[in-house]
């Protein structure tokens, strides 16, 4: 017996079944990477050092957790929209030139924003460098943890979400939506309040104009590894309220509004403002994208 089920029904119940299809295939196929991997280590070392803070002691295990999830969802995005609806595969969209270019761009706002926001900081006595201390084996180290990372997120939320969701509802509706899921999954972040809240939704929302706008993760993926790599490592702040390693060691003092507190600067209305600056700037790309196209096709005619 066939049920007569609202068009509209029917696309968000397929949507809400790839969700479901695409995290079993991911938490299958991440554990059994991650564990064959770690089968080179101590196992419990392994799980003490997944709810451990992030230190060299143990980013070589968080990279590990972080390659076998990578693995995962990629295993999972390849079977939903190349095995099963057929989509050409987004790994064959662009030339390497093409993703270096986008990558740069990314990483240029990245750096740009989160260093322009330290520098105000210092200049004005909200910061104050204690001391420095190079570690070139640890800055390559949170590179490749913050990318791996960076990475994961890109393809869940820009990758798949904006993909199988615009396709259904318009890429409008996937990105709020996107920007939306990507704030969730910070819900359990120390130190949590409302300009962080306002920050990662507005990150989450950038992010996903910049996947739009250049049709590759390229962008977005260059603007979330320098954000929190020079966020983190490299000024010695939190990042989304977790603590990272760095060359540089600061303190604080004044207006959390203004520091971020606890959080990181994420936490500042400053990363607020550079956040509206990006969207801004790229204000006329919003305006120009078109509903209900999906983002794997040879060209980009998804924006006008």
């Amino acid at each position: 017996m066939e049920l007569n089920l609202n068009p509209i029904v029917k696309q968000l119940l397929t949507v809400i079944g790839k969700f479901f299809l695409f995290t079993i295939i991911t938490i299958i196929v991440g554990s059994i990477s991650m564990l064959l991997i770690a089968l080179t280590g101590d196992r419990d070392e392994f799980l003490t050092a997944l709810t451990s803070e992030l230190t060299l002691a143990t980013i070589g295990y968080q990279i590990v957790y972080y390659v076998g999830i990578t693995i995962g969802i990629m295993v999972a995005i390849y079977t939903i929209f190349t095995l099963i609806e057929k989509r050409p595969s987004f790994f064959k969209l662009h030339s390497l030139r093409q993703k270096l270019i986008e990558f740069s761009i990314g990483s240029t706002w990245g750096i740009g924003i989160i260093s322009t926001i330290v520098a105000i900081l210092w200049i004005f006595g909200f910061v104050q460098i204690e001391s420095f201390h190079w570690n070139g084996s640890m800055l390559i180290k949170f590179l490749l943890f913050f990318f791996i990372a960076a990475l994961v997120e890109e393809l869940i939320f820009r990758t798949f979400t904006i993909n199988l969701v615009g396709t259904a509802f318009g890429l409008k509706t996937a990105l709020i939506l996107s920007a939306v899921l990507f704030t969730w999954i910070h819900h359990n972040n120390p130190s949590l309040d409302i300009l962080p809240l306002l920050n990662l939704l507005l990150g989450g929302f950038v992010l996903g104009l910049l996947y739009i706008k250049y049709n590759q993760i390229w962008c977005p993926l260059g603007f979330h590894l320098t954000w929190n790599f020079f966020q983190g490592t490299v000024f010695g702040f939190e990042v989304s309220g977790l603590y990272s390693e760095s060359i540089l060691t600061i303190s604080r003092s004044g207006s959390h509004v203004l520091t971020g507190g606890e959080f990181g600067l994420e936490g500042s209305i400053l990363s607020v403002l550079g956040l509206v600056l990006v969207i801004i700037f790229y204000k006329d790309d919003w305006k120009k994208i078109k509903d209900h196209r999906s983002l794997f096709i040879e060209n980009k005619d998804n924006i006008a």
